[in-house]
């Protein structure tokens, strides 16, 4: 049976679950669409692909948060005086 070479296994954490699923709907895909040997390989492509999107997006959110951090030490520091040197 072709139905079962679309893999079925869900992402490994719901809340991921849940972005996956979110992110095929917002791109007008069925979470099952029909199986067929034209669609299960582009399908289990696809959700290889969408995982891969989630994963950047996520990797990114976390570095703009860290480097908003970093801006805001920046800030601090020029704030401060910046020089460090203490005046000698």
């Amino acid at each position: 049976l072709r139905s079962s070479d679309i893999t079925t296994r869900r992402i490994a954490a719901d809340k991921g679950a849940e972005r996956f699923e979110a992110r095929l709907r917002d791109l007008g895909v069925p979470l099952r669409p029909l199986p067929s040997q034209d669609t299960v390989p582009i399908y289990n492509q696809l959700r290889s692909d969408v995982v891969q999107l989630i994963e950047l997006e996520s990797k990114i959110k976390k570095l703009e948060g860290e480097a908003r951090v970093l801006e805001n030490r920046k800030a601090s520091f020029l704030k401060q005086g910046g020089s460090g040197g203490g005046g000698g």
